[in-house]
């Protein structure tokens, strides 16, 4: 997995995301849902020129679980044939199955497990969480920690009028790559 931006021609930040490289020929992008909109927009008229399919998963529900001991919490709920390989992923990769998507990418700059399962199945998710001892918080303790990781928040740090450069994410933008939007 890669945390990046998607950015506008003059290098505004339409969003930040997540890609998740899962094959040659097979990428998960998880952006914010408050821009879902905008960013599949986007993301579909690049496509087009370049001949990529986009599948939109607007059918899954995805659960962060973040925290010291969030791999033992969320792998606690899981179905006994994604635990091995959920325990063992490592920083930034996931672990892609039949009706389970677990990544690990701590974006809250905790360690962290993200879990995307059907709608259906996220109620049960949930209880088996909460069942584990994991404790539910909102999105201002995902700001909060967000912060001291000194890590940006769309629409707070960085938006369609500030550039990578400006938000201290240089790191995410490769200038000299050809063909670059940004």
């Amino acid at each position: 997995a890669l945390y990046s931006c998607m950015l506008r021609p003059d290098g505004g930040v339409l969003d930040d995301l997540i890609a998740y490289y899962l094959d040659e020929k097979w990428f998960r992008l998880v952006v914010n849902a408050g821009t879902a909109d905008k960013d599949l927009a986007w993301i579909k008229e690049h496509a087009k020129q370049i001949g990529v399919a986009v599948v939109p998963r607007r059918d899954l529900a995805m659960v962060a679980v973040q925290g010291p001991k969030a791999r033992e919490k969320a792998t606690a709920p899981l179905p006994a044939e994604y635990r091995a390989p959920a325990a063992a992923l490592g920083a930034f990769f996931a672990a892609p199955g039949d009706e389970w998507f677990i990544a690990r990418t701590g974006y809250t700059g905790e360690d962290g497990v993200e879990l995307l399962v059907e709608p259906a199945g996220a109620p049960a998710l949930w209880e088996a969480l909460l069942d584990a001892g994991a404790t539910p918080a909102g999105l201002g303790a995902r700001d909060t920690l967000r912060l001291e990781a000194r890590l940006s928040l769309y629409g707070n740090d960085i938006d369609e009028t500030t550039n990578p450069i400006e938000a201290g994410l240089a790191w995410t933008v490769k200038l000299d790559k050809a063909d670059f939007v940004g």
